[in-house]
């Protein structure tokens, strides 16, 4: 095509060439004609695509609940919250695991509340928290050598567990908003446990000893 189009160029400027000059106005016309058709036919120089919009999910640089004030931080897929000497990491497979978490207050240490995590390990101190996640981004398995193991099934449209056996026996019942993809409400048939949330994040979790209320504020991004 290339060869064709330096041809066809060709011939054209030596036409142009050839052609004696003219004072007459239809010759000037037909000169420029060929010179619009020769810019047309010349190849043009390839453009660099602009650079795709990075993907980002947000999450509070700050959570208060009954154990302090918690930092929180972001590292590529990994998101770190620190009060004192504890530390709990959170990590995510991609951006769009991340976005479809909720956020839990750290100091939460009922381990049926994991099974409403999107990602692949949480680091709590020194134990990890491994999720095993299928085809449909849903995670059916969480282990850890705690010991903890919970087989989690019956997922709703939005990809969170209904059902868990194991550690975590029961119904998970999930109370959404109108629209919503991220639940209101978590509640666990087998307990008093229930957590609240609000846009994905935590406001109060209740294990039986009364309402623990969860505040959060600032932002953080993680992007890809």
């Amino acid at each position: 095509m290339k060869k064709t189009v330096r041809a066809i160029a060709s011939l054209i400027i030596a036409s142009i060439l050839a052609s004696p000059i003219s004072c007459k106005k239809d010759d000037d016309s037909d000169d420029i004609t060929a010179l619009a058709l020769l810019a047309a036919l010349m190849p043009r120089a390839a453009q660099t695509p602009p650079p795709p919009e990075s993907t980002c999910v947000e999450f509070p640089e700050t959570i208060t609940d009954n154990q302090g004030t918690w930092s929180c931080s972001v590292s590529g897929l990994v998101r770190t919250c620190t009060s004192g000497t504890n530390t709990k990491s959170f990590t995510y497979p991609d951006i769009a695991a991340a976005g479809r978490d909720l956020v839990i207050a750290p100091a939460t240490t009922d381990s049926r509340l994991l099974t409403l995590f999107r990602g692949s390990s949480i680091q709590s101190n020194n134990t990890t928290f491994s999720f095993t996640v299928n085809a449909q981004n849903q995670a059916t398995q969480v282990s850890s050598p705690f010991p903890y193991n919970t087989s989690l099934s019956n997922h709703d449209e939005n990809g969170f567990p209904q059902t868990c056996s194991g550690d975590c026996s029961g119904t998970i019942t999930l109370t959404y908003g109108e629209g919503g993809t991220k639940p209101t409400r978590a509640s666990f048939s087998a307990s008093t446990l229930i957590g609240d949330f609000s846009s994905g994040v935590m406001t109060s979790y209740d294990s039986g000893g009364g309402p623990q209320a969860v505040t959060s504020s600032g932002t953080i991004q993680m992007c890809e």
